[in-house]
């Protein structure tokens, strides 16, 4: 007695093919254009270059702030961003941010800054971008700080890149309300002081981003955290040694969670019930049963195409037979 019948198979085999067609363009997100410019070609200068004891805070006033600044050079263009540049902060606790990038409309790039000791309290961020677009923010060191590490609100199109914040009281990398980002090879550890409040990597009300190749490791809390946040790529990530590994909540729907290393954790991952049409495949827990614990709490989670076209091929083979035997 065959199991399928020759139109059952025709389906599932499609769908496995389209399955094996699509799954390239679902793991990492390509590159945006505005991330594949000469920014990256520019040679530094050595750190600790400048020593700060100011807070920087440029709103919309990028040319007043060239001429004002050694630090910064550049006009703002594609092929020639204003620049922050080799700067040490250390110990700055004025109840500010320390670096505030806000309404900007020009291409800029922070990098190869250090920051550390600084910030009054948990609202503080060490790099703040708020209401901004085309920067990059590439090979700093933030640690030992209160508050957050880099933080984007209202901002889109940043890039965040090859930076390593530790120690800090709260999050590494947070997006509020921002769009359309590319968080790259960070590493965000050993953040925070308690188990509500230590977060490698967090996305709230953000969605269209791409979070990958990070190392979310050793924070108190959670490695990565997205709330009411959907349609985000969080692929190839190494989230290891945290209270819970990653979560999804407040409504963070169809997002693709592939290819993270999850091991070690407390718990490795939670999707609440509200949370729909998430993609969560090749992801890795270690000991834990991951896939089929997740399939009994987390409703609407796709693991694989192939695993649906399994289950829908074996409830029309039920149909045919129910059909075939009302016949008879």
């Amino acid at each position: 007695m065959k199991f399928f019948d020759e139109h059952t198979l025709y389906f599932t085999s499609f769908i496995l093919f389209f399955w094996l067609i699509t799954f390239n363009f679902l793991v990492v997100s390509p590159i945006p254009t505005i991330f594949k410019s000469n920014f990256f070609t520019l040679t530094p200068k050595l750190s600790n270059y400048w020593i700060i004891t100011n807070e920087i805070h440029i709103d919309n006033n990028w040319s007043a702030s060239e001429a004002y600044y050694d630090f910064i050079s550049g006009s703002g263009t594609f092929n020639d961003p204003f620049i922050i540049e080799n700067i040490t902060i250390k110990n700055l606790k004025n109840g500010n941010n320390v670096i505030t990038i806000e309404n900007s409309l020009d291409y800029f790039i922070i990098r190869n800054c250090k920051i550390t000791g600084s910030g009054a309290s948990i609202y503080n961020a060490e790099i703040n971008i708020i209401n901004s677009t085309k920067g990059i923010i590439i090979n700093n060191t933030i640690s030992s700080n209160v508050g957050t590490g880099i933080s984007l609100i209202k901002s889109n199109n940043i890039s965040i890149t090859e930076n390593t914040l530790f120690n800090n009281s709260y999050i590494g990398i947070g997006l509020n309300e921002s769009q359309n980002n590319y968080v790259y090879n960070n590493i965000a550890t050993y953040n925070g002081r308690s188990i509500a409040s230590g977060f490698g990597i967090i996305l709230f009300k953000s969605h269209n981003n791409s979070v990958s190749r990070n190392t979310a490791s050793y924070n108190t809390a959670i490695g990565i955290l997205l709330g009411n946040s959907s349609y985000n790529n969080i692929t190839l990530n190494t989230v290891n040694y945290n209270y819970l590994g990653v979560r999804l909540t407040q409504s963070s729907n169809f997002n693709n969670i592939i290819e993270n290393n999850l091991k070690e954790n407390t718990y490795c991952f939670i999707v609440d019930t509200d949370s729909e049409g998430n993609v969560l495949k090749d992801n890795d827990c270690g000991s834990i049963g991951f896939e089929f614990y997740f399939f009994l709490i987390a409703f609407g989670i796709v693991f694989s195409l192939s695993f649906i076209g399994l289950i829908i091929a074996i409830k029309r083979r039920r149909k045919i037979k129910k059909e075939r035997k009302t016949l008879k």
